[in-house]
């Protein structure tokens, strides 16, 4: 079964905003599009097999049904939706970096 993939617009914000962080602050446009790809990569992987990725490690985070995927050192959250009129959708809500404590922001 192929999934869509839904991004919330802050996720495409926080996406770019991380590119050009990394691109320009970091000077470092080869990590940039590391990142990016590798992001896109998880995308295509969530299409096709959502649920081989592990719940998130908070567990109100994971009664809620959410599952974490690493792009590099950055944190990708996002649910599966199973059942209901959403059924077959994988919507991406969250994307942080690794040293934040992520529990705390959401």
């Amino acid at each position: 079964m192929a999934y869509e993939v839904i991004l919330d617009p802050l996720v495409v914000e926080k996406v770019d905003e991380i590119v050009g962080y990394i691109s320009e602050v970091l000077a470092s446009p080869h990590a940039a599009t590391s990142f990016l790809d590798g992001f896109d990569e998880l995308v295509g992987n969530l299409e096709e097999l959502p649920l081989a990725y592990p719940f998130a490690q908070d567990p109100r985070l994971a009664a809620r049904g959410y599952r974490r995927a690493l792009v590099g050192n950055y944190l990708v959250l996002f649910r599966v939706d199973e059942t209901g009129e959403r059924s077959g959708v994988v919507l991406v809500t969250n994307v942080f970096h690794g040293s934040q404590n992520y529990r705390e922001l959401l």
